[in-house]
């Protein structure tokens, strides 16, 4: 790390506790040894009112952009009960920027389900995670983060003008796109065109909402994680690619079905938004991450934690969503 992770955490303690003093670390250790920019689980010991403190955290070498995003969004979601790590400290710096939280130790939802020897707790972890994603789309976004769009807009409009930036987006990337891969592509944006979303159930949507990003100790929730690709936009983008993140599970056959039935049922219960543009959102997110493959070929990273970054398996997936007659989605 080129930021002495010394110096970091001695700013993330006195930040919360100006008077800390005889800071020192106790460990280090690395996330992802093979990252440039791994992220850090440290351990230290401070002295605060003569009483020896230890206390682990979190260091997130990060973009500049997603370490501001974090900074602000987390604790504005706290404030409004959302379960998340909290924020000790953003540090700007000439090397990039740091993101330092409290260090949460539980299990992903995803070993969980994984781990469940029983199907009613297959159910029970199922309606968690639909009630959690129903908590979050019912925040009142324009009041919790109004940074993150024009509450003034009508929510058909908003959702329009993100689609003509995907659009274009779409259409630049076409341009690079092998010549073997350019007629799947060009049949989804034209399948995509005639199923626009004419109404929409606009909400602020997580982004990355997947069972591995939900941690957990015992039977509750103690954090949903990487908020980095929170926006506002429709409600069925966070569910759309539910079916493939269930699947990379591996559960069977009839085990992956109850999950899905579920998630699906605990949220439409607990939740007043419409979800009825699934198809759409998922053929979309689809799309991206096809067309992220391609375009930065092997600099890319998986997209999508179902699949590898095989653009077949990807664009598999897509034909499959658009195909006529499938089952709905959640059962996919």
């Amino acid at each position: 790390m080129t930021e002495p992770i010394e110096q970091i955490i001695r700013l993330a303690i006195q930040n919360q506790c100006p008077r800390a003093s005889a800071i020192a670390l106790v460990d280090v250790r690395s996330l992802d040894e093979r990252s440039s920019l791994p992220d850090y689980v440290v351990r230290a010991r401070w002295i605060s009112d003569d009483v020896t403190q230890i206390g682990q955290f979190l260091i997130k070498a990060s973009t500049s952009t997603n370490a501001a995003i974090e900074s602000v969004l987390l604790p504005a979601l706290a404030s409004k009960e959302i379960p998340v790590p909290r924020v000790l400290l953003a540090a700007p710096s000439d090397y990039g920027s740091y993101l330092v939280q409290e260090y949460l130790s539980g299990r992903r939802m995803s070993q969980n389900l994984v781990d469940a020897s029983m199907r009613w707790e297959i159910s029970a972890l199922g309606f968690t995670y639909g009630r959690l994603l129903a908590q979050i789309h019912s925040l009142a976004w324009a009041d919790v983060v109004p940074w993150m769009g024009d509450a003034d807009a009508a929510p058909e409009s908003i959702v329009d003008d993100q689609l003509d930036a995907w659009w274009v987006a779409w259409e630049e990337q076409f341009s690079r796109v092998p010549a073997e891969y350019l007629s799947v592509c060009e049949d989804a944006l034209a399948w995509l065109d005639e199923r626009r979303p004419s109404e929409v159930s606009l909400c602020l949507c997580h982004g990355d909402y997947r069972p591995a990003q939900v941690l957990m100790a015992d039977d509750d929730v103690l954090a949903v994680l990487s908020w980095n690709n929170a926006l506002i936009t429709d409600a069925s983008y966070d569910l759309a690619l539910m079916p493939f993140d269930i699947r990379v599970l591996g559960l069977p056959a009839e085990d992956s079905d109850l999950l899905h039935q579920a998630i699906i049922g605990s949220y439409l219960q607990a939740s007043s938004r419409a979800i009825g543009n699934l198809p759409f959102y998922a053929v979309a997110r689809l799309l991206s991450a096809g067309l992220q493959v391609l375009v930065q070929g092997e600099r890319a990273t998986s997209p999508i934690s179902a699949f590898s970054s095989d653009v077949d398996e990807l664009f598999a997936a897509m034909r499959d969503v658009m195909s006529e007659g499938r089952k709905p989605l959640w059962r996919a």
